[in-house]
């Protein structure tokens, strides 16, 4: 079985421009930058959140995210130590 599609043209996660990132700023957040999606510290994952919480690509990248057991980075709104909680 193959894993769920992801729509990459949908998904805002792939579109630029930076600035501080608060609820009302997530939609103008640098999102090519990989310490968003792949922060070092694991507490630092608010800003990728708040971004796929608005995202429309984010309950088939989170399917693929389990599908695939990603044990790394932010997929579909979800830290891998949640996604793990759902497998």
């Amino acid at each position: 079985m193959a894993p769920p599609d992801l729509d990459r043209d949908q998904c805002d996660c792939f579109t630029p421009p930076p600035e501080d990132i608060t609820a009302d700023t997530a939609d103008r957040t640098d999102r090519t930058d990989r310490d968003l999606w792949y922060p070092e510290d694991p507490g630092d994952t608010k800003a990728a959140i708040l971004i796929c919480n608005r995202c429309p690509s984010r309950e088939p990248c989170l399917a693929r995210a389990l599908y695939l057991r990603d044990e790394h980075g932010i997929w579909g709104g979800k830290t891998p130590a949640q996604r793990r909680l759902l497998i």
